[in-house]
């Protein structure tokens, strides 16, 4: 008996081992128990065993000691348990591929149908103590230690119980799946580098993590049909310097070239092993179809809810903590800050990756396990019918415009070698055709795609840590909020978005064919979607990602320069590439490192941070209808050709200065930069057809111009001690849209569109926060520069970017002119069309709003109010519409019914920011959304889970037991100063208090002053190169619009409306013309000697000059004094700027300025004249020592001046506009008027009417009473005589 057990044992490993004998082997029959030493296996069978790469082989493979025991009497039950104690395997790279033999892996190594000896094959636990391999190439050594393995069989809902529940066999369909579990307790990885030994050794060491695989297996044969492996690692924690990421990527490129071929010779293998299972998958599918109507089994039930319905790989960690530090050396920043070194750190939570290798492109993705088929789908599928109709439309097209089909290179025509002697068919016959087609489409439906998914829940990278930070790290991109205990993601619970969603959804999928035939292909696909995400700006941080990236790359050039030599074929940069983000916003915030700035904190109504969001922003490379088509850059490119800026050579073009539309852009419009022709296949044979066609066929369009759109964005402020939980917007919402290409040398050139009114308004301690931003952005942009010089030994390239904006309105905001009282009376306010058309029966258009309300089909979270089935869409921030009552007007309080009115749309708007609460000023921002068609993102739906995806699920699910707690840390926030200590003297603030004087002001009343410029056709073209900038404006007309005393509601409720009402009217008259040029130049090249911790600021200051240049003629503006004064106050900076030389050339300049001082001066005259000042010619020069001087321009003798007669028509032209405005303005007063008189009296008459027909009825009222009463005294009159008498007659009685 021992002997037969001892020969079946010696049977089953003896293809295994080398030096196995029976007589090795010792056992004990009784006991089930068994023990081997020193056994060595053979690596030629377990190389293929383990299906290792053509690069690779086994050299040698040794075990100390195995034990192994069997319960005869439980064997059906309870697995055979084999013991390993130490594993030693060595692998190898290969200097040439080894060939690879057709059968190899796990199922060559079964034959016959699936029996009882391979159910307890398959139960059998291993257990392994430690496990050591050593990896040897020509470039480095690696080794891997893996400790305390455990491989056993688990349940469907992994858990462990007796070996029949851990199979599910269905001999309907002649299958049976098998669920393993390997789990391991560390990993120790360690690599060295051989050749250089200056590289750093590279170390990763991991806790415990776990395999889980599902087989699926022929019961037939035992062939493995399938598999489903998902690797899941607990917490990762991985320290890593720039050098030891130099050595990781030198390492990689020194198996490129062999990982290469390799890859090359298994796809072909691997996709012809594929081409043979391809009908039995598609009978498989036709089975899956007939049977759903039919009545399954329980066991068929439980095999479907559990089906490996195809190959699929997957990577699961619930938080991976990666800290980057860089090495002293060259590769550091050249700032003060980072001269001593920083480290950075990247947080990911729940990081999954599925791989794909192995789907049909035709079928769905239902049956992948967590994965919902939404916008990343549709995006998917709208790809691959594109690519199926331009292949039929070109077998259908027979065009003289379209070339012949050949191999040739691009731009070259189509056509086949030896055509001519075809043999085949005539195509134009019925079976011709019929029989290309047949080919075609029997291709198409084998179509295959390699798919790689990557979701990850949250994120959040730190801000770079230095020695001088000595805080916590805070987030530099997060979605979490300042609150930690409750670890929710702020933008999720901020915008209600569902728990389970992704932060970030990308998706990269490659096309190929089963039988790797040279048959078109569509383009691989690079899709992301990108759920609300915070971006806090921080220098420091943007500087150290630079010069550490930067650092790498210079490093591993020979990488790169042996890619490029070993790739000629430019269709490797041929990705459609589309990322799409939701809510993304910028957070600036102030720094309070800024020298001669101390009181910055004082200031209740100054900023903490500025906002730029957008409700969507786009990018991508695609040329589609819906997006990013070439008629949107047609539109883009011909509204800058209106202009005079991007097309022509004079003032403020000069000479060598870079054009923002290149050639590229140009040919890119009508696509002939297109990489190859269209190419007709309607006139081919089946022969020239499967001859001539290739993979890129189909792959036309050039994909180096870049999409960009954001749709719409805004900036506001927020973080304002004065208004903690309101922010105050800086620009309003509007669409933009970008294009962008790169020429050579590196040059970046792109081209904005804004078709919408720039709307923008600002007040002084807005303009001392964008003050210190732009000097910020200045100190980061030099040293952006230097560093880049330093670590690549190359100067940067040219950025050119270029706009046309049809309109800008930017809005000063001041104090008030005078402590005036909220009284808005018909002389004072001229009332706007909105509080108009609220009047009965006036017939006034409103303007046409593109922001209606929309019905959806379901409810939609927006901001942080609930909508059940319709949603506003708009750009400002919205509220439920409030009812809207009728009033009787007189015109005695007309005025309080505009007050009324007035303060109702106030309400409105404002009444959605005064439902938000929060933490601090960056979780209380406006919610604004352009109604696009991705908004389903945020419905809100309640899906009944099904068994299946329970099922799927619990495979990614890490049990309580075995993860360790976490230890909470509570994060200390930064301490800041009390409010009620703060100067109470700030603009604003005073705003916010009421005069005591008057009375009648309600003490919330806030009175401000606005001067509004209106600048037309303004078009901007920077460009930067090295440390040199310069920025042109060109700009077309001009006019201002004042308001002495307007309540802040009621303005911010005007601005708010303004872009919605505002439509593209071009000025055809005459019109002004105002170009500038500003140039901006170091006058010493910057060393980073000039720089320490203390004097960043104070050295760049004076270190850049900047020189202004502008021609200004035709311009006639119309100010008050008052308004100028408050401009000048407004701009007024708090730090001593460097005087900027300038020259100022004036023509035809004409300047209204009237005087209304008396409103804030006693002093003043009660009557003021206006002043009038008119330039003919004028030259105005400034010096570097800030001296101005003031002289007739050059060429003033050779032109005419206007004269006295000329300006008095422009004055009186410009009194008679102005007058026919009042007029019109007066005669829509009087027509209110006559409306209200005319309700008024037919009211009156009414009511006369009604008063004398109550007179009428009175008077017979009256009548009939007077009757009566005349009846009732006759009749007394009467009766008294006859009583009378009575009496007489009656005898006295005592």
């Amino acid at each position: 008996m021992v002997t037969l057990i001892k020969n079946q044992i010696f049977k089953h490993l003896s293809r295994f081992t080398k030096n196995l004998s029976p007589d090795r082997i010792n056992l004990s029959t009784l006991k089930g128990e068994g023990e081997l030493t020193n056994l060595e296996l053979d690596e030629n069978v377990l190389t293929d065993l383990l299906e290792l790469p053509s690069w690779l082989r086994l050299t040698s493979a040794w075990c100390n000691r195995v034990c192994f025991r069997i319960q005869w009497t439980h064997i059906k039950t309870v697995p055979i348990v084999l013991r390993l104690d130490e594993v030693q395997v060595v692998i190898e790279t290969c200097p040439d591929l080894r060939s690879m033999s057709a059968n190899q892996g796990l199922s060559s190594m079964s034959s016959g149908r699936y029996s009882f000896i391979h159910k307890v094959i398959d139960g059998m636990t291993i257990t392994v103590n430690a496990v050591l391999v050593t990896f040897k190439s020509p470039a480095f050594v690696a080794s891997v230690q893996v400790s305390r393995i455990v491989a056993e069989s688990k349940t469907p809902t992994w858990k462990r119980h007796d070996l029949r529940m851990t199979r599910v066999k269905d001999t309907v369909r002649g299958e049976i799946l098998l669920f393993k579990e390997v789990e391991w307790q560390t990993v120790r990885i360690e690599a060295k580098s051989t050749e250089n030994p200056t590289l750093t050794p590279l170390r990763l060491l991991t806790n415990q993590a776990r395999c889980r695989i599902t087989i699926k297996k022929r019961l037939s044969d035992c062939f493995v049909l399938g598999s489903r492996l998902v690797l899941i690692l607990e917490d990762l924690l991985w320290v890593l310097t720039d050098s030891q990421l130099r050595a990781a990527l030198y390492f990689v490129e020194s198996l490129s070239d062999l990982v290469q071929k390799a890859t090359d010779i298994s796809r072909k293998r691997k996709a012809a092993r594929k081409i043979e299972m391809l009908p039995e998958y598609q009978a498989w599918i036709s089975q899956q179809a007939r049977q759903q109507n039919t009545k399954k089994s329980a066991i068929s039930k439980v095999f479907s809810q559990c089906d490996v319905i195809e190959t699929s790989f997957h990577f699961l960690s619930e938080q991976i903590d990666l800290h980057l530090c860089d090495d002293e050396g060259d590769g550091r920043s050249s700032h003060p800050h980072l001269k001593d070194g920083g480290a950075f750190q990247i947080r990911l939570h729940h990081f999954k990756v599925d791989f794909y290798p192995y789907h049909l492109s035709l079928s769905d993705r239902k049956h992948w396990p967590s994965y919902e088929e939404d916008i990343h789908a549709q995006w998917l599928e709208q790809t691959l019918s594109t690519f199926t109709a331009n292949f039929m439309e070109a077998m259908d097209s027979g065009a003289n415009t379209h070339t012949r089909l050949s191999r040739a290179e691009p731009h070259d025509d189509f056509r086949l070698p030896g055509a001519r002697g075809s043999t085949s068919s005539d195509p134009q016959s019925p079976n011709g055709q019929n029989a290309v087609k047949d080919y075609v489409v029997s291709h198409l439906a084998k179509l295959m795609s390699s798919c790689v998914v990557l979701r990850l829940e949250d994120v959040t990278l730190y801000k770079v840590s230095t020695t001088t930070r000595k805080q916590a790290p805070k987030e530099f991109i997060s979605t979490r909020r300042k609150k930690r205990r409750n670890n929710k993601s702020g933008d999720k619970e901020l915008y209600k978005l569902p728990d389970e969603m992704s932060l970030i959804h990308a998706e990269f999928t490659y096309f190929y064919y089963p039988d790797d035939i040279p048959f078109p292909l569509p383009p691989p696909q690079f899709y992301v979607y990108c759920n609300p995400v915070q971006i806090h700006f921080d220098m420091l941080t943007v500087l150290w990602l630079q010069s550490f990236g930067l650092y790498l790359l210079r490093t591993l050039s020979a990488l790169t320069e042996n890619a490029a030599a070993n790739t000629n074929n430019k269709d490797i940069f041929n990705i459609d590439v589309r990322i799409e983000a939701i809510m993304p916003r910028i957070i600036l915030a102030e720094s309070a490192s800024h020298e001669g700035v101390n009181s910055s904190r004082m200031q209740r109504d100054r900023p903490q941070y500025l906002q730029l969001q957008s409700s969507k922003a786009t990018i991508t490379n695609i040329r589609s209808r819906t997006v990013g088509s070439r008629a949107d850059l047609a539109t883009c490119l011909n509204d800058l050709q209106q202009g005079e800026l991007f097309f022509n050579s004079g003032f403020p073009t000069k000479e060598g200065d870079r054009a923002a539309v290149v050639e590229r852009l140009l040919r890119h419009v009508n696509a002939s930069d297109n990489l190859r022709r269209s190419a007709d296949l309607s006139e081919l044979t089946l022969s020239e057809l499967s001859e001539g066609l290739s993979r890129e066929l189909f792959w036309v369009d050039a994909k180096d111009i870049w999409f960009v759109q954001l749709d719409p964005a805004w900036a506001e402020f927020t973080g304002m001690k004065s208004s903690p939980n309101k922010p105050v917007p800086l620009m309003d919402a509007l669409p933009i849209t970008l294009w962008l290409c790169m020429t050579e040398n590196k040059n970046i050139h792109a081209v904005a569109h804004i078709p919408s009114l720039v709307s923008v308004q600002l007040n002084h301690y807005q303009f001392l926060f964008i003050s210190r931003l732009l000097d910020e952005v200045s100190e980061m942009t030099t040293f952006l520069q230097m560093d880049s010089k330093k670590i690549t030994g190359e100067d940067s390239g040219v950025i050119c970017v270029g706009a046309a904006l049809p309109q800008v309105e930017v809005t000063f905001v001041m104090p008030a002119h005078s402590h005036a009282k909220e009284s808005f009376d018909l002389d004072s306010v001229i009332p706007d069309s909105s509080s108009l058309a609220d009047i009965p029966n006036i017939p006034i258009t409103p303007p046409k709003n593109p922001y209606e309300i929309k019905e959806t089909d379901s409810a939609v979270i927006h901001g942080d109010v609930f909508f059940e089935e319709t949603s506003l869409v708009a750009d400002a921030p919205t509220a439920e519409p409030l009812p809207v009552e009728s009033h009787s007007f007189k015109m005695s309080n007309f005025s309080t019914f505009s007050k009324g009115l007035a303060s109702g749309f106030s309400t409105l708007i404002t009444s959605f920011d005064s439902t938000k609460t929060g933490d601090d000023g960056l979780d209380n921002m406006s919610v604004r959304s352009d109604g696009s068609s991705d908004s389903e993102r945020y419905v809100v739906v309640n899906l009944e889970q099904q068994n299946r995806t329970d099922i799927l699920n619990a495979m990614f699910v890490i049990p309580a037991a075995s993860r360790a707690p976490r230890p909470i840390i509570d994060e200390a926030s930064e301490v800041v100063e009390d409010p009620d200590d703060l100067s109470q003297h700030s603009e604003m603030s005073i705003l916010r208090r009421s005069d005591p004087d008057d009375q009648d002001m309600p003490a919330c009343v806030q009175i401000v002053s606005v001067t509004t410029l209106k600048l037309s056709r303004v078009e901007a073209i920077y460009q930067s190169q090295g440390f040199k900038s310069a920025l042109r404006v060109q700009c077309s007309g001009i006019s201002s619009d004042e308001c002495g005393s307007i309540p802040w509601d009621e303005f911010q409720s005007k601005f708010s409306s303004r872009t919605r009402a505002w439509c593209d009217e071009r000025e055809l008259g005459r019109r002004c013309s105002i170009k500038a040029r500003l140039e901006r130049a170091p006058d010493t090249e910057p060393e980073p000697d000039m720089f320490n911790k203390t004097n960043v600021d104070s050295v760049i200051r004076q270190l850049f000059t900047e020189n202004l240049g502008a021609e200004i003629s035709n311009v006639n503006l119309s100010m008050s004094l008052v308004s100028v004064s408050g401009l000048a106050d407004l701009l007024n900076d708090e730090i001593m700027p460097k005087p900027v030389p300038m020259e100022i050339l004036m023509e035809n300049v004409q300047l209204h300025l009237s005087e209304d001082r008396s409103a804030v001066s006693q002093l003043a005259s009660a009557n003021n004249m206006p002043i009038n000042v008119c330039i003919s010619k004028l030259k105005v020069s400034r010096t570097a020592s800030g001296a101005f001087f003031i002289e007739p321009s050059e060429n003033s003798g050779s032109s005419t001046s206007p004269t006295s007669t000329q300006f008095e028509v422009e004055v009186a032209r410009k009194k008679a506009s102005e007058m026919t405005r009042e007029n019109e303005e007066l005669r829509r007063r009087l027509l209110a008027a006559e409306r209200l008189h005319a309700e008024e009296k037919m009211k009156l008459s009414s009511k006369i009417d009604e008063l004398q027909g109550e007179r009428m009825a009175l008077e017979v009222s009256l009548r009939k009473m007077q009757l009566t009463q005349a009846a009732t005294q006759s009749s007394n009159q009467s009766a008294t005589p006859a009583s009378a008498k009575a009496s007489q007659q009656t005898p006295l009685r005592r």
